[in-house]
Formats: structure tokens, C-alpha cells, sequence
């Protein structure tokens, strides 16, 4: 399944690199909660035969996800480094493309943040769980405490709420945005990405 995921983000990726982004010469691509890389050596390796220079940097809080992730690089002589930092505590720079696959909860808000902060010119943003605005779903009007009486149906109408409101900020800051279905449900219930040009 992970496989497939990161299958598809590339060809999503391939197919988003626009047209000013393809004359360049060289890219710079931040992962953003990148855990054990999957997709951070994936994306290092495509953008490998399109380019001149690639500049790769998968971030994640834990240390020893780095540390695994460096001799993995090492071992398999992919070009990518890698940091253990919170995405909200990096300092923002100028990046080609920010990527996020399943970034938890309000780490997505962080990617988002990063890369806005740092004019991304590509953002393929695959949210993971958000809790945060399921918390403050308490008192709902009606109709919609329907939706918040049951569990799991409270659980995805925050998530789309919190994915509906990511989308309409991307688009007020500017960039062509669009919620798409990355890969079908079998592989992951978490399947929807935000692309932001």
C-alpha cells in the first residue's frame, strides 16, 4: 500500500511540475514529516533524470528516523539529507516544491505554513488525522449535530472541514488550488491531497 502511495504521489508530482518549474535547472524539494523517506528517496531519484542539481531535504521530529534515514541514503548513494526538527521550528527558506505524505494532525498545518512561508512554488499536501478542529466540535447546530452524534462520521466531517478550510486559505495566499483523490481508498482511508500551485 505504501508503495502505491508513493507511486502515485510521483505521478501526481510529474504531472503538477509546471511549466516554468520544467525550464529550470535545477529543484529544491522539502518533505515535511518525511518518516523513514519512502517518498523523500522516491522523489529524490525521479526528479534525478529531469534535472541538473537537486537539493532533497526530508524533515521529521524524531532523531532516529534521521539517523535511519542518513544510512539508508548513504547505503543506497540517493542524494537527500535529512534533519531532525519539528516542520514549525525549521527555518523557512525558498523551496521549489514542499511535499507532505500523511503528516499527522497539525503537522500538515506546519507544511502548509513552511512552505507558503517560504513561496513554495508546488505544494502536494497528503493530510493524515486532524484532530484539532474534531476537539472543538462540541455544541453544533442544527442539522449538523447529526453529523457529530456518531464517532467516526463526526471524525471525517472534521477532517473535511479542516481540508475545505486549508484549500480556501491556500487560494486566498494565492495559489491554484485543488482537493483531489491521490489514490483509491483500498491503499488508505487517508487518500485526499491538496495540490497548490
Amino acid at each position: 500500500d505504501k508503495y502505491k502511495q508513493v507511486d502515485e504521489f510521483i505521478r501526481l508530482m510529474d504531472q503538477s511540475i509546471s511549466s516554468d518549474l520544467a525550464t529550470q535547472k535545477d529543484i529544491s524539494v522539502v518533505d515535511l514529516g518525511c518518516g523513514h523517506a519512502y517518498l523523500t528517496f522516491a522523489v529524490a531519484e525521479f526528479l534525478q533524470s529531469k534535472y541538473q542539481k537537486v537539493s532533497v531535504l526530508g524533515v521529521d521530529e524524531r532523531i532516529d528516523s534521521k539517523e535511519h534515514n542518513e544510512k539508508v541514503a548513504s547505503k543506497l548513494g540517493v542524494s537527500a539529507n535529512f534533519v531532525a526538527a519539528k516542520i514549525a521550528d525549521l527555518s523557512s527558506y525558498a523551496v521549489d516544491i514542499a511535499i507532505a505524505l500523511h503528516a499527522c494532525d497539525t503537522a500538515t498545518d506546519d507544511a502548509i505554513a513552511w512552505a507558503v512561508s517560504g513561496g513554495a512554488k508546488l505544494l502536494l499536501i497528503a493530510p493524515c488525522c486532524q484532530h484539532d478542529l474534531q476537539t472543538q466540535m462540541n455544541n453544533v447546530p442544527e442539522p449538523w449535530n447529526l453529523l457529530t452524534k456518531h464517532g467516526l462520521m463526526k471524525e471525517r466531517l472534521g477532517d473535511l472541514m479542516t481540508d475545505a478550510l486549508r484549500a480556501q486559505i491556500l487560494k486566498l495566499l494565492g495559489y491554484r488550488t485543488e482537493v483531489i483523490e491521490f489514490i483509491g481508498g483500498e491503499h488508505t482511508p487517508r487518500n485526499i491531497m491538496i495540490r497548490a500551485v
